[in-house]
């Protein structure tokens, strides 16, 4: 939030908290709380925490963009090019300061052409994938996460979204990006407006540790004055995401003041939304209650080529490459496992209802 609202709000929230008793999904946002905070004169006994998170995040990410450098290289050796998403993206752009973006993993996208040579430079590197990376995986999902004993994951991605995973889904996102160097090895990063895309849309599902972070994203980069709002709307009615960031930048608006122009709003709601989105909407898959089979199946309609009766057709081998299952027979029970659970979940006597 921009000064003095930002004081404002620290004043508001700030009496009796526990740092150490935060969620994660909100501990990560205090290194930037005390950027925010510093050089505003405000006398807080948490500042000296503040500042620490601040100096903590800010020596990690040093110390995993340096590991980067070392992926970067190998990959540029063999001649396979790559772009950086989310986090990193930012860090490497520099949108954001070394010290106020944690980043729990690196998100590295590469051609879809030339994912069994980036599994295998990774691998090489002794990074390695909890399952095989299967052409069923590359053909039907966007991204395969890869852990190493000592380092940080990467996640390797073919495609940038779960939701268009289409040959060509990504050209115009290459073609836009923008060439970035970290320790002398050149590599890309999104066009900001393909940034501020991705950090909506990613931003909006549940996950089990809060992404709010995305709004703090989200704002640097309208903040940055680089958008091009024209070509935002634009990639957003190409992907079918026009509801989903009406609603998500409307609300960046009003909560935060981010300088959204009214044109762009304008441009969004000239847009026919599709079917699709309006079905997606229906069911407020943004709900953390919302029903898990039917995002996958909106996702893979999203890319299934032939309309629905294809999708139909092959909807049971994208659940297996999306969950990574050793065989076509184990969906069923999959399936049957994951609805058990989520009704557990919503118990009246259960933790997480």
């Amino acid at each position: 939030m921009p000064a003095p609202a930002s004081v404002a709000a620290w004043a508001r929230v700030s009496p009796g908290l526990d740092l150490s008793a935060l969620d994660r999904g909100s501990a990560r946002l205090l290194p930037l709380v005390w950027w925010n905070l510093r050089g505003q004169a405000v006398a807080d006994p948490l500042g000296a925490q503040l500042e620490a998170r601040y100096g903590a995040t800010r020596a990690t990410n040093e110390s995993r963009l340096a590991e980067l450098v070392q992926v970067l290289g190998a990959f540029r050796a063999r001649g396979v090019p790559t772009m950086l998403l989310k986090g990193a993206a930012l860090l490497a752009g520099a949108t954001v300061d070394l010290g106020v973006r944690p980043m729990t993993d690196v998100d590295l996208l590469v051609p879809l052409t030339r994912v069994t040579e980036a599994t295998a430079i990774l691998q090489g590197l002794g990074w390695s994938a909890g399952s095989p990376v299967t052409p069923a995986m590359t053909e039907l999902t966007h991204a395969v996460q890869l852990t190493h004993p000592a380092r940080v994951p990467v996640d390797l991605h073919w495609h940038v979204f779960e939701e268009c995973c289409r040959a060509g889904d990504d050209d115009a996102l290459w073609a836009a990006s923008v060439p970035v160097s970290i320790g002398g090895v050149p590599t890309r990063v999104p066009a900001p407006e393909d940034q501020l895309i991705h950090a909506c849309v990613h931003g909006e599902k549940w996950v089990h540790v809060p992404g709010i972070r995305w709004i703090a994203d989200a704002v640097a980069l309208i903040r940055s004055g680089q958008v091009r709002w024209e070509r935002l709307v634009e990639q957003a009615a190409r992907r079918r995401f026009v509801l989903r960031l009406q609603v998500q930048l409307t609300y960046l608006r009003s909560a935060f003041e981010a300088p959204i122009p009214p044109e762009a709003f304008a441009a969004l709601a000239a847009v026919p939304a599709s079917r699709l989105e309006r079905f997606e909407q229906r069911w407020s898959l943004r709900d953390r209650r919302r029903p898990w089979l039917l995002v996958y199946w909106c996702n893979h309609v999203r890319s299934a080529p032939g309309g629905l009766a294809s999708a139909a057709l092959t909807f049971p081998r994208y659940l297996q490459a999306a969950w990574r299952l050793p065989s076509l027979g184990r969906v069923p029970g999959a399936v049957v496992g994951r609805l058990v659970r989520s009704l557990s979940a919503r118990s009246p006597g259960s933790r997480s209802a």
